[in-house]
Formats: structure tokens, C-alpha cells, sequence
């Protein structure tokens, strides 16, 4: 003999309820508590520019550079940054430093953008920028040193004149 057991079969409502609409004191509820729910909420003490040493790759040099002064760009500028060999890091290198819904292709920052360019290019031009600098101190203290024929002598019993010292010492300031 059969079992004639009847299986119900249950189906979905022809017409779904109505999508209720949010209030807004709903919508404004969740957006807060997305945005509260964020590590870095409220925190004002984090370093914006600052770009985790582990996202640079090896032999590179990361440095922020100025896009935009109030809005505007300086096309000779960012000319004179490409000759320098500086690039602009893509978004994709550090996805982290832009929102998920910024399209660009740059990390952009309050008017700064970050740019990168070989390790090795950085260290030669601060080398040639310490020898400028150092030749330039030690030409005025020659010109300190020495004065030209007719004008006032700057040593005075074999003892110049001119007194410059190294080293650092607190300078007395006037009240």
C-alpha cells in the first residue's frame, strides 16, 4: 500500500511587502555607526603624509610634493619635478592611503601629491648639494679673512679680526 502523504509545497508571495523607505534619523543612525566603527575615527594625533617604510620598495625614495596651491597647479614645476626624475606613486602601490571610491590613479593629499624616483638619484644630488654648501661657507670665510688692498685690514698684532666660531651655543635674546 502507498503512502499517500501530501507534501505542501509553500512559494512566495506574489507581491512582496512594500520596501518600508528609511527615515532619515534611520539613515544618519547607520551612516554613524560605519563611521564610528572605523580604526582611525577622530584620531587628529595621525600623521596624514605619513607612508608605512614597508609599502616603499627597495632602492626607491618616496617624498610628497606640491600639486596644488589654492587650487592651482604650476605646470613648470611638475615639469621641473619630471626632469629631476620624480614620478607619482600609483594608487594601486599603497590602495590604503586613498578612499575605495577615488577612481585616480595618484595618492593625493591637502594639495600634495606623493612621488617617487630612485634611491640613488636623492643620495648623488644631496652629496652635490653639501659640497655646494660647504664650498660657499668656506668662500665667505675667506672673504671674512682677507681684505681686499685699500680697505680696512682685518687682523689687528697677527690676530684676525674676523672671530667665527663652530659649534652650536644658545644666542642671548633681547626681552
Amino acid at each position: 500500500m502507498e503512502d499517500k502523504t501530501e507534501v505542501k509545497v509553500e512559494r512566495p508571495a506574489m507581491r512582496p511587502e512594500p520596501v518600508r523607505e528609511m527615515t532619515s534619523r534611520e539613515l544618519a543612525d547607520r551612516r554613524a555607526k560605519e563611521i564610528l566603527g572605523q580604526d582611525d575615527f577622530g584620531d587628529t594625533t595621525t600623521d596624514q603624509f605619513f607612508v608605512d617604510p614597508c609599502f616603499i620598495p627597495d632602492g626607491w625614495d618616496f617624498q610628497w610634493k606640491v600639486l596644488t596651491i589654492y587650487g592651482k597647479e604650476n605646470p613648470s614645476y611638475h615639469a621641473q619635478l619630471v626632469r629631476m626624475g620624480w614620478e607619482t606613486v600609483p594608487s594601486s602601490l599603497i590602495p590604503d592611503m586613498m578612499p575605495s571610491n577615488d577612481k585616480g590613479s595618484s595618492i593625493i593629499r591637502d594639495g600634495m601629491i606623493l612621488m617617487m624616483r630612485p634611491k640613488e638619484i636623492t643620495e648623488n644630488l644631496r652629496k652635490r648639494q653639501l659640497m655646494e654648501s660647504r664650498a660657499q661657507v668656506t668662500e665667505k670665510e675667506e672673504q671674512l679673512e682677507h681684505a681686499p688692498p685699500g680697505q680696512f685690514e682685518r687682523e689687528y698684532k697677527g690676530e684676525s679680526l674676523a672671530k667665527i666660531r663652530r659649534g652650536l651655543e644658545p644666542v642671548p635674546v633681547p626681552e
